[in-house]
């Protein structure tokens, strides 16, 4: 099994070009530059398109916008449909 591993891409992730082949993409820390929903739903976005057959992120201390007090309803339902279609 192969493991990706990416790390702190704070909104600078389609800057990534040829990824190399794995099993599991994981993407741990921050995802977005100031933690806007806009700014998270782009990444998901990003990562949905990415040819891995199991993908997971671990959000950083400055993706805020998914703790739970502000819009995460949105943003999780868009994480949903993204990643399971």
């Amino acid at each position: 099994m192969h493991l990706l591993h990416l790390s702190g891409t704070h909104s600078q992730h389609r800057k990534l070009q040829n990824l190399p082949p794995a099993d599991i993409i994981i993407h741990s820390c921050n995802i977005s530059m100031s933690g806007k929903a806009e700014e998270v739903t782009d990444f998901i976005d990003w990562f949905g398109t990415l040819n891995y057959r199991h993908k997971i992120f671990i959000a950083g201390n400055h993706d805020f916008c998914l703790d739970g007090k502000s819009n995460r309803n949105v943003i999780y339902s868009d994480i949903f449909t993204t990643l399971t279609a």
